[in-house]
């Protein structure tokens, strides 16, 4: 364990160094230049719009509407912790997917369901200790409950079940991510580290944090060029109406994508995209996704 917080210190400051020489650099002005229109697929929703996939957490009824559609659908498998994968509940992935076999019967061989993903993040408790300690408090924390080799091993195997299960069924397993900047190994008790056999990742690249506070465009830039999908926004309405929404960046943000190939654009979510833009948003949304003109992003 003490190997272990010296090669964490060590990589942390290491990272820190990268991080300042990264942003500090005075790189050229990119010409971004879109390319293809990538798959929108926008989580939650009527399911009724065949322009765009869904993602949905399983509701016959709704998954039922999309098959009459001819939408294609993404399922999104809950978990405990908020619906976060980790160390702590990957064990119970095996039998979380047994459960969404036995609900949806024969529905889940639908053609127009095209993979299970999962949502993995570090536990809410961290978080919830991040937001009442110091910082120092919060290191200590997050080094005293790295996950055992035992609980490592437990969680990976079940994780392979898992993927094996969703293979079986000729769906496509799907991990939605932080950046790889956020990873930290296993020390926030995530599952990003373990080698297993997804099908693809979605990495949660989002500009707007909270109320007022919205990373750059330069941030998104750096960060799109080392993902194979990319979330955009977010549009939680409870941040508020800032520029990020009122200057409708998000359009840049996909051009951004569009510019690196990624094959999947994913909105979060539709509820709040809709509450600020309505229908004319998703409009516009898939007229931008169509046109090829190039820009000059300013570092």
């Amino acid at each position: 364990m003490i190997h272990k917080k010296k090669e964490y210190i060590y990589k942390t400051g290491l990272l820190c160094i990268i991080t300042i020489a990264i942003l500090f650099y005075p790189y050229p002005n990119p010409r971004i230049i879109p390319k293809d229109s990538p798959e929108i697929i926008l989580w939650g929703g009527y399911v009724d719009d065949n322009r765009f996939s869904y993602a949905i957490y399983p509701d016959i009824e709704l998954i039922n509407k999309g098959i009459e559609n001819g939408i294609n659908m993404y399922l999104l498998l809950r978990t405990s912790d908020k619906g976060f994968l980790c160390i702590d509940n990957a064990p119970s992935m095996p039998d979380q997917y047994r459960q969404l076999r036995n609900y949806l019967n024969d529905t889940l061989k639908s053609e127009y369901i095209k993979g299970i993903v999962v949502d993995a993040e570090p536990p809410q408790r961290y978080e919830d200790y991040y937001n009442t300690h110091s910082i120092t408090e919060y290191i200590d924390y997050i080094i005293n409950n790295y996950p055992s080799q035992e609980e490592l091993e437990e969680s990976k195997k079940a994780l392979e079940i898992f993927i094996d299960m969703v293979h079986e069924d000729k769906k496509q397993a799907i991990l939605v991510r932080l950046p790889k900047i956020l990873e930290l190994e296993f020390f926030t008790r995530n599952i990003y580290s373990f080698e297993l056999d997804w099908d693809y990742s979605v990495t949660m690249l989002y500009r707007r944090q909270t109320n007022n506070i919205s990373l750059s465009s330069k941030w998104f830039y750096r960060e799109a060029k080392r993902i194979e999908n990319g979330f955009i926004g977010s549009f939680n309405h409870e941040y508020g109406y800032d520029n990020y929404i009122k200057n409708k960046e998000y359009l840049n943000d996909l051009d951004i994508l569009r510019h690196f190939e990624v094959k999947q654009v994913w909105i979060f979510n539709y509820w709040s995209f809709k509450y600020y833009y309505g229908n004319a948003g998703f409009n516009e949304l898939i007229n931008h996704n169509s046109q090829f003109s190039s820009w000059e992003l300013i570092l």
